[in-house]
């Protein structure tokens, strides 16, 4: 399946515009210069090198490529984080403020 994503270019769009110095990122995952430059040529890396670049620029990696996939695409719900649960709550509260606020409009209409 062609995605027509390019991690190694990600990884050099994402160092650049977080201001990122990879000096810092190659002594964070203890690995050679060439190494790392050799990541951004790369199409794909391994998951473990992903999660050791995520910790070494403090940045979540794999947020950003989940939210590159269809909202339609299934999940472990269960997993989902406390922010998942804020919105849903909101979204919720948002719900039922509206419904207040309509319901108090028509009585407004009919009252005056």
């Amino acid at each position: 399946m062609a995605t027509g994503f390019h991690l190694g270019n990600y990884l050099t769009k994402l160092i650049d515009t977080k201001r990122l110095r990879r000096k810092e990122i190659t002594q964070q995952m203890g690995v050679q210069y060439s190494a790392f430059y050799g990541y951004e040529g790369r199409p794909s890396l391994q998951f473990y090198i992903v999660l050791r670049l995520c910790h070494a620029m403090k940045y979540n990696i794999f947020l950003d490529v989940a939210n590159m996939l269809p909202p339609e695409y299934d999940y472990d719900k269960k997993s989902s984080t406390g922010k998942d649960n804020i919105i849903a709550q909101l979204e919720e509260e948002n719900k039922k403020l509206k419904w207040e606020n309509d319901l108090l409009k028509e009585m407004m209409i009919k009252k005056g």
